[in-house]
């Protein structure tokens, strides 16, 4: 951990299944890991690897079958569910998820909202946050009104208002184009470099894992903290798969 950092989450050997068709489907099978307040992490996995699902247990939305995780860093998350209003985690889901009936603006403005802010206040930190992201010409539209990469930029917009401690992304430039992409990836890390807050970004974008200080594997639900980009673990021990971005096919390998 780096000095003058402290450490916001820890858990050790999560294990999450779900039922489907009346089976029991393993979502995770291994995961210990830590997160401090200056982490940058690339979470890179194929597509049902079980990214989104242990996103969701560092969020708090969910709870493991085993293991256990705590926040010591994050005091307010023990007081308050994760959502629009925590003050301590922020989340960029992979679906949708601006509210239909609120403009781009307000959608941005809710969660400094949802805490009490002053709507005077909330409405100039979400016009900055818009602006920071490039899409501030779209403040007075509805969601329906714009396009699903304008739509990811709004959300990371909403993600920065509420000033988290921790911003988990789930691939947040999926429907954007390379250069829209890499600036909103690197406007949220300057953004969290400035205000000291950790970021964890699930991605299949090798560019985007570039930018990121430490990249996260994880493969048939198996985690590993430590092996570099393009390995990731093998339930049976073996030698190195196909890379751990895209979904399940060698896209590209970090030299």
């Amino acid at each position: 951990m780096a000095e003058g950092s402290k450490l916001l989450v820890v858990a050790r050997d999560l294990q999450r299944s779900f039922a489907f068709a009346g089976q029991k489907v393993g979502a995770l099978a291994s995961a210990s890991f830590e997160i401090a307040s200056t982490d940058r992490i690339a979470l890179a996995g194929p597509s049902g690897s079980g990214k989104s699902t242990l996103l969701a247990l560092i969020a708090g939305l969910d709870k493991p079958d085993v293991g256990t995780i705590a926040w010591p860093g994050l005091p307010g998350r023990s007081s308050q569910p994760v959502g629009l209003a925590s003050s301590d985690i922020a989340l960029a889901f992979q679906a949708p998820s601006l509210i239909p009936s609120l403009t781009v603006i307000a959608n941005a403005a809710l969660p400094h909202m949802l805490r009490g802010g002053g709507a005077g206040e909330a409405e100039e930190r979400a016009a900055a946050a818009l602006s920071l992201f490039r899409v501030q010409d779209l403040a007075d539209k509805l969601p329906e009104e714009i396009s699903g990469g304008q739509a990811q930029r709004v959300v990371l917009a909403r993600c920065i208002v509420a000033r988290p401690d921790l911003i988990l992304a789930d691939e947040p430039t999926s429907q954007l184009d390379h250069l829209n992409g890499m600036a909103a990836i690197e406007a949220l890390l300057g953004w969290t470099a400035d205000n000291k807050c950790a970021v964890v970004i699930a991605t299949h974008d090798v560019e985007v894992a570039r930018r990121l200080d430490r990249t996260w594997t994880i493969y048939h639900g198996l985690l590993d903290t430590v092996g570099p980009l393009g390995h990731v673990p093998s339930a049976q021990g073996g030698a190195e798969r196909e890379t751990a971005l895209g979904n399940g096919h060698a896209v590209g390998r970090v030299a």
